[in-house]
């Protein structure tokens, strides 16, 4: 679930006004225009990872999937006239993965788990995100060398090819989806109220009547 915090005071506008409301909306004649996409981001970052099914290399067949997705920070567009929008972004990203292996010629599957802690992604640098592995090394118990070895080699699987994938969805995916997303609702907001009826004009005066 996306929760606002604080955002760096970036400012596209080259004159005018900040507006004390928005870090990203400028008053004057050279005014940008922010697009709230909180909700949007939220929901479109929980949808491509729950989404996904990552093959890792160098494996046996083993498929990395998210089933965990916390995300908080801001996003926005910063629109200017009928120029391109500008991502103004920054978020930090939980990803709880699982990496998932058959074994026994398929009859069984051995499972290793962890977390991508996206630390820092934001519109001031999209292409590196910046990211940090976590990975259950809990064993079961009377795990054998040969478990755990595999263990070891799903483990550097995702750091090796599963992070790498991570990071090119959120540079390339996410920020591409984002752009687009100028042509749909202004903002996150929920809709003004319905203007009220207009006022019924005043019935014009009866004509006395002829003597």
């Amino acid at each position: 679930m996306m929760t606002q915090g604080a955002t760096a005071d970036r400012r596209p506008c080259s004159g005018g006004r900040i507006s004390q409301a928005s870090p990203y909306a400028c008053h004057g004649p050279m005014a940008w225009r922010e697009i709230s996409r909180n909700d949007w981001a939220n929901k479109f970052i929980d949808e491509l990872f729950k989404g996904a099914e990552i093959s890792l290399e160098k494996t046996e067949g083993a498929k990395m999937s998210f089933f965990r997705v916390e995300v908080t920070g801001d996003c926005a567009l910063a629109v200017k006239g009928a120029g391109k929008p500008r991502p103004m972004f920054e978020m930090k990203i939980d990803l709880d993965w699982k990496v998932e292996q058959p074994v026994d010629r398929g009859k069984s599957f051995a499972e290793a788990k962890g977390q991508i802690q996206v630390t820092e992604f934001s519109s001031e640098d999209t292409a590196a995100p910046q990211m940090k592995l976590i990975c259950d090394n809990q064993l079961p118990p009377g795990a054998t060398p040969a478990f755990q070895g595999l263990m070891t080699k799903l483990n550097d699987a995702v750091k090796s090819h599963g992070m790498p994938e991570v990071s090119r969805m959120l540079s390339q995916d996410f920020v591409e989806a984002l752009k687009e997303s100028a042509a749909g609702p202004a903002s996150d907001a929920a809709p003004a109220a319905a203007a009220a009826p207009a006022a019924e004009a005043p019935a014009a005066p009866e004509e006395p009547a002829a003597a």
